[in-house]
């Protein structure tokens, strides 16, 4: 929630993307001067080193099956205890390195695609509407790094999104670049997933 309402404030004051970047930095260094009870990612319950331990899982099931991974549905069996409580993980998992690749880029072409009809259409209302569609992806993005939403309600707002980038008159582009963000957006998140899960387990 808070980064849907502040992502919604950035671009409705708009700042350049090197504005909002710097923000988001900000923001990341006053989080980490924050109280421990905002900060900190372990529990009583244990459920965040629970979910940290299928993320790990995930990552090992990339690593022993890199392409397809060990094929849909079977993250739980893999485990023998619980799903992998992040979309991405759980998908990259399964599906290997060219799932997560097609999955990442799903959403990137609909969020592309998005901002683009929001860029082009004439009537402020469907500016707005264009930009609510982006916020909805981007939370549900956010949301799915710590719990599992691979569902079909994901499958409808890209769809819709999609839908959107059609509604103008001048076609969407996609070109080289485009890929490339999206194979780097995979290997930065897998990297800092590794990371991230080394120094909690470590």
């Amino acid at each position: 929630t808070l980064a849907i309402f502040g992502l919604y404030f950035l671009i409705k004051s708009k700042l350049s993307l090197r504005a909002m970047v710097a923000c988001g930095a900000l923001g990341m260094a006053v989080l980490m001067f924050a109280p421990s009870h905002l900060t900190t990612v372990r529990d009583s319950q244990n459920s965040t080193q629970y979910r940290v331990e299928m993320w790990a899982e995930g990552l090992e099931m990339m690593k022993h099956n890199p392409l397809f991974g060990i094929g849909r549905g079977n993250f739980k069996a893999y485990t023998s205890k619980l799903i992998a409580h992040n979309s991405f993980v759980e998908i990259g998992g399964e599906t290997g390195i060219v799932g997560l690749f097609i999955y990442t880029a799903l959403v990137y072409f609909a969020l592309k695609s998005c901002l683009h009809a929001r860029a082009n259409f004439p009537d402020p209302h469907n500016k707005d509407f264009a930009l609510a569609a982006a916020l909805s992806l981007i939370g549900y993005v956010v949301s799915a790094m710590f719990v599992t939403l691979e569902y079909e309600t994901l499958y409808l707002l890209l769809a819709m999104c999609a839908a959107l980038g059609r509604c103008v008159p001048q076609p969407l582009e996609i070109n080289r670049r485009d890929f490339k963000i999206v194979g780097i957006t995979v290997f930065s998140f897998l990297v800092l997933m590794q990371i991230f899960v080394i120094f909690y387990l470590g």
